[in-house]
């Protein structure tokens, strides 16, 4: 039998799971007990706790069915009952703000736009102060 892929979770598994809160800092609550260890008689999460942990880079993410998950894609499945096709955007910038509000599907060229200015020194994207030179250029890739 093949392994599903991430895609291939549905929408009635996840929400029999998880329920959106804007109010939790994942954006996710758990609906039900979570078990582990050998024989599933450890409990590791209560129906009700938040769910998802934040990870270094910034997002929050979460484990469904033992399969890691980034927690504003599963935001986006809770609020729309489908699986994003591209990228979800955060409109405000803030990889940690899971609220459905700050949720916007892009591509991955309007996704990439949105990364945070390294080493620009203009507020327009793809211009930079070039020291060496002492004017101001710009770059298209």
């Amino acid at each position: 039998m093949p392994v599903k892929s991430k895609k291939d979770l549905s929408f009635e598994e996840v929400v029999a799971l998880l329920i959106y809160d804007p109010s939790s800092p994942s954006g996710l609550r758990r609906k039900v007990d979570s078990f582990a260890g050998a024989y599933k008689s450890v409990l590791k999460a209560r129906a009700g706790d938040m769910a998802g942990s934040k990870q270094l880079t910034g997002y929050w993410a979460c484990s469904i069915k033992g399969r890691p998950y980034l927690c504003h894609r599963v935001v986006w499945l809770l609020n729309t009952g489908a699986w994003p096709i591209e990228h979800i955007d955060h409109i405000d910038g803030d990889r940690a703000n899971n609220a459905f509000e700050n949720l916007r599907p892009c591509s991955p060229a309007e996704n990439h736009q949105n990364v945070k200015a390294r080493g620009r020194t203009s507020r327009y994207l793809g211009v930079s102060w070039n020291k060496m030179r002492g004017k101001w250029v710009a770059h298209i890739r």
